[in-house]
């Protein structure tokens, strides 16, 4: 990411704008999701309550990401966790109970990453999406990233590092341009810019890690 106020100029470097919308409050615990959108069927979001391809029975399976339609993870592994309306198997008393349909993914399963959908849309159109995430226990943050599609797909050197979409918002944090720490974050609306995806959680031509 670039700080606008040190940027050089330095060559045709393309920026890819980012918008994030920075919801709840901080915490690092598990985060459950379900996903809904209207829209044209080839210009909506797919799977929103991860149903699709899905016949289990049980607490909860980590499958890979091929096995959930339209879905993808920056997770080393490839393994998306879905989970299904239970009683006391996370927690004491506590049942989670998907929004929609049987099943909702845990959005940090073995390792923290990103769940991600590429969606078709048509210029100069309007879309909405609803995104439902509650906490397993607890406060959590979720933040909601929305861009372009790039070449090459979001993805994290290691199982402890972080994917390009976790660095944008680390970036944020880290200089104080976002207050999603605190409850004055909810419903935050960001823009970032960055250059374009490399392998391994790099961005294409950042050799000053700038």
């Amino acid at each position: 990411m670039r700080d606008q106020k040190r940027q050089k100029k330095k060559g045709p470097a393309k920026l890819y704008s980012f918008l994030l919308a920075l919801c709840l409050m901080a915490g690092m615990g598990a985060y459950f999701a379900y996903a809904a959108g209207t829209g044209a069927d080839n210009q909506k979001l797919h799977n929103g309550s991860f149903e699709a391809g899905q016949t289990w029975i049980g607490n909860y399976q980590q499958r890979n990401q091929s096995l959930i339609p339209y879905w993808n993870t920056t997770a080393t592994d490839e393994r998306i966790e879905l989970f299904m309306a239970n009683s006391d198997y996370y927690i004491s008393n506590v049942t989670l109970t998907p929004k929609e349909g049987s099943y909702a993914a845990e959005l940090n399963a073995d390792e923290e990453s990103t769940l991600y959908q590429n969606v078709n849309t048509l210029p100069s159109s309007v879309y909405e999406w609803g995104l439902d995430h509650g906490a397993r226990n607890g406060t959590d943050t979720i933040a909601l990233i929305i861009g372009p599609q790039q070449s090459i797909d979001p993805s994290k050197p290691s199982r402890n590092g972080r994917d390009q979409l976790m660095q944008m918002v680390d970036w944020l944090i880290e200089h104080g341009k976002t207050s999603v720490k605190t409850s004055a974050g909810l419903g935050e609306q960001l823009t970032v810019y960055s250059k374009q995806f490399g392998a391994s959680g790099t961005f294409q031509d950042n050799a000053d890690d700038n």
